[in-house]
């Protein structure tokens, strides 16, 4: 803020009333904006496959796994930035309600798109990931439907469960050794 005026004259505080008024773009302001966000998503999304890809052939990794790990959370950063705004903005409706929809259109839209252009073949690797994303979504069912409400404590079981779910796909790769985790 600018020392001369008050904190409720500054040009920040004026933005955030601008926002929470309603005041938004025109409609060709929006779709400059979509059309300028879709065009940064298919530039991001084709450097993120050919860095991952040549990652993974530097390191001799498997593409399952690049993809159970880095392309996941690449595809999946701009979900948590905007349920992370939509929470700073106490809209946890809108938050909860994105990240389901999401998941249900990855699962069945973009799976089912992909598959009508060419039959997709899965590695039977996969098998325990696909009985992961069962259980994970078995799971959340009755940690919401408690007061529909997903409290800190709840929040942190699932964080957990996501990092036991990230030590075994390090360890499928073969990066720890059994002997550490008293397998050996």
């Amino acid at each position: 803020t600018d020392w001369r005026r008050s904190a409720e004259h500054s040009v920040s505080c004026a933005h955030a009333i601008m926002h929470f008024d309603g005041d938004t773009p025109s409609a060709t302001g929006g779709v400059f904006f979509l059309l300028f966000g879709l065009v940064g998503v298919a530039l991001g999304a084709h450097f993120t496959l050919a860095g991952a890809e040549a990652f993974a052939q530097q390191n001799h990794l498997s593409q399952a796994f690049m993809g159970l790990t880095v392309i996941a959370f690449a595809a999946s950063a701009p979900d948590l930035i905007v349920t992370l705004m939509a929470l700073a903005r106490r809209q946890s409706d809108l938050a909860v309600g994105h990240l389901i929809a999401s998941n249900v259109f990855n699962t069945l839209g973009a799976l089912g798109f992909a598959a009508t252009g060419a039959a997709l073949a899965a590695n039977p690797m996969l098998r325990t990931d696909l009985l992961v994303m069962a259980a994970a979504s078995a799971i959340l069912l009755p940690l919401l439907i408690v007061d529909w409400r997903l409290s800190r404590v709840r929040g942190a079981l699932l964080v957990l469960s996501y990092v036991c779910y990230l030590v075994f796909l390090v360890w499928r790769q073969g990066w720890f050794p059994t002997a550490l985790i008293g397998m050996g």
